[in-house]
């Protein structure tokens, strides 16, 4: 019973802080987006949308794949701590995707440092 309360609970509180940062990120995301394509609302707003799908995809399956146990769980104590990493987990996956969005397009972010190729004569 333990077992089946433990997945419920920690889909809730994953699914909902996933729903959440990607609203936020979907808002504050706007803002960057328009910037990075000079103005160009309609194509932000598109590529925004992906980029949310994207995010909602990416966790979805995530915390799918982290949903699971073999061993029994016969007290309150031993679900939360089977849930609490697993939840912190999922929100650092969120907070790395959220943070690798800006590094995946350094040009659109104007405050990233260049990347220069390497040296060839080294």
């Amino acid at each position: 019973m333990y077992v089946v309360a433990c997945y419920f609970s920690y889909l809730a509180i994953s699914i909902a802080l996933t729903i959440w940062v990607a609203r936020t990120l979907q808002k504050s995301g706007r803002v960057f987006l328009i910037e990075a394509f000079h103005g160009n609302e309609e194509l932000a707003d598109s590529v925004n949308r992906l980029l949310v799908v994207g995010f909602y995809l990416i966790n979805v399956g995530y915390i799918a794949l982290a949903l699971k146990t073999r061993d029994p769980l016969r007290t309150l104590r031993e679900v939360i701590e089977l849930e609490a990493p697993s939840s912190a987990l999922c929100s650092s996956f969120s907070a790395g995707c959220t943070s690798s969005t800006s590094w995946c397009c350094p040009e659109c972010a104007g405050t990233l440092p260049a990347l220069s190729p390497p040296d060839a004569s080294a």
